[in-house]
């Protein structure tokens, strides 16, 4: 089967997910747009209380330790630094190379995210030029990003993007 194009999968879902919410309210576009916006302000609060709570798996960078260790110093998974190793965790019971944490994740444990929500990236649409936009909660699936089985288990093959308005050239 055909590749769909983003606009093919997501412009119409939007386009479907509007009507029926002008349909069922009789919203004008512009509170249609209100509301979209108040439930991906909640989406994204949501994901940063998860992040506070819970925190960040982060792998030591030195190759003789490589442990796995749950911190809860980074609320966003692109801040934590390249370099991260075992003494820059505050938990003081947990911040010596080799003792304590996780030596091995299992690999279905893990989605390894190139963008999490909020990174800045370049996108392109059909017959468009490449334009700036941001990784963002689809606010009909409430997901930044899919999976397909078919394809890979713990690499997604979608991210959500928004792209910013501008005139362009």
């Amino acid at each position: 089967e055909k590749r769909k194009s983003l606009l093919d999968v997501f412009g119409k879902n939007e386009t479907q997910s509007n009507k029926k919410l002008k349909k069922s309210e009789s919203l004008s576009d512009e509170e249609i747009k209100k509301k979209n916006i108040a439930k991906l302000k909640r989406l994204q609060q949501k994901e940063v209380e998860v992040n506070k709570k819970e925190g960040t798996y982060v792998q030591c960078s030195k190759e003789k330790c490589l442990t796995w260790r749950l911190v809860k110093e980074y609320d966003d998974p692109s801040n934590v630094p390249d370099n991260w190793i075992c003494s820059m965790n505050g938990d003081i019971k947990n911040n010596v190379c080799g003792e304590g944490g996780q030596s091995e994740l299992n690999d279905s444990d893990i989605v390894d995210l190139k963008y999490t929500c909020g990174s800045m990236v370049w996108g392109k649409m059909k017959g468009s030029p490449w334009w700036p936009g941001m990784v963002d909660f689809c606010p009909d699936s409430e997901e930044y990003y899919w999976i397909e089985e078919e394809i890979n288990l713990t690499e997604p093959a979608w991210y959500h993007v928004v792209l910013f308005e501008g005139k362009g050239n």
